[in-house]
């Protein structure tokens, strides 16, 4: 007996520490929108067949079931989580939850062109190495098999016609030479576009990952909320925006704790030596408006490259000046930027 209630307990126990099961929302009591990007409504309760396939591309925050509603919430706080991984343009509110920036979700899958912005580089290298890798060299790859089936097929029945004889032979080489002049397009575009111009989105990338944190401020006068922008550069060229950098800090007169912060990635081709740069784009904090007002200010934790540290982290005022020692965590409280160096 006292075996059969120790293991009792014990399943207690261990249950009491599992995540917590997820509250759906009753969208009879909450207000909701009709349908969701994915094809599910509301008023089917029905998850139609490749929903989870389509959360995972366009809601990869949404980690529940389609009749658990939360892809229909309807947003009414412009500092919801939902919107501050958007562009400013699109933060609105009384809308349902929007689906992730630059991803599409299609027959072929998940397309993401990382279009967030026009001003993002990677953009087109994301869409072309989309069509080289999942659409053209499959497609050459399935017509190149068929046209050597289709000219051996007429080489066998041939049976001694000429005029068959070369015509498979023409289809034959035809096909392999169509499949020569894919391969060296894919290498062309690899070698020029990735390796020596070094376009981001095309070919390798390395990932840059920045655990960074930032305050959420208010201009008192307009109601305003600001957020944390940066861009990141290697070299002097813009790679990425990274746009409201927040975490669970609501105010600039409390530093971070480890909890507050969140793994920014960036895909860019770096090689050992490159300089890496972080610039804090918008402290904003206006004089007219007295000190704190609207502003805000960016903690970064780490800085990693493939899975390395950064060397040398420096952080830099506008006028170059050093603020504090080289090094990690650093509070960047006025306007400047940070510089490491790739391992």
């Amino acid at each position: 007996m006292r075996i059969l209630a120790s293991v009792f307990i014990f399943i207690v126990v261990f249950l009491s520490f599992q995540t917590p099961i997820h509250a759906a929302i009753d969208c009879r009591v909450q207000r909701c929108a009709e349908c969701d990007e994915c094809g599910y409504c509301y008023t089917t309760g029905v998850q139609p067949d490749g929903w989870d396939s389509c959360r995972k591309c366009l809601y990869p925050d949404v980690n529940t079931a389609a009749t658990d509603n939360e892809t229909l919430r309807i947003i009414t706080d412009i500092s919801d989580p939902a919107l501050l991984v958007l562009p400013e343009n699109r933060r609105t509110i009384n809308k349902a939850v929007p689906p992730a920036a630059g991803k599409y979700y299609t027959q072929l899958g998940c397309i993401d062109t990382n279009l967030a912005s026009f001003s993002d580089p990677s953009a087109s290298g994301g869409v072309l190495n989309f069509l080289l890798g999942s659409l053209i060299f499959p497609s050459v790859g399935v017509l190149t098999f068929l046209a050597l089936i289709y000219g051996s097929f007429l080489l066998i029945t041939a049976q001694g016609e000429q005029m068959k004889i070369e015509k498979g032979k023409r289809v034959i080489s035809g096909a392999i030479i169509g499949l020569v002049f894919t391969f060296g397009s894919i290498l062309l575009v690899t070698t020029i576009g990735g390796d020596i111009l070094r376009i981001p989105g095309i070919g390798r990338s390395d990932e840059i990952v920045i655990d960074a944190a930032g305050s959420i401020g208010k201009i008192t006068e307009t109601n305003e909320f600001v957020y944390v922008d940066a861009n990141v550069m290697v070299n002097g060229t813009f790679v990425k925006k990274l746009s409201a950098i927040t975490g669970n800090i609501d105010t600039v007169n409390r530093e971070p704790s480890p909890d507050d912060y969140l793994p920014y990635n960036v895909s860019a081709k770096v090689t050992s030596g490159d300089v890496i740069k972080i610039d804090y784009i918008n402290d904003v904090a206006p004089a007219n408006l007295g000190i704190g007002d609207g502003d805000v200010n960016l903690y970064i934790m780490s800085i990693k490259v493939n899975g390395d540290d950064c060397i040398n982290p420096t952080y830099y005022n506008r006028d170059n000046t050093n603020f504090f020692p080289p090094g990690l965590p650093v509070s960047m409280n006025w306007p400047g930027y940070l510089t490491c160096t790739a391992p």
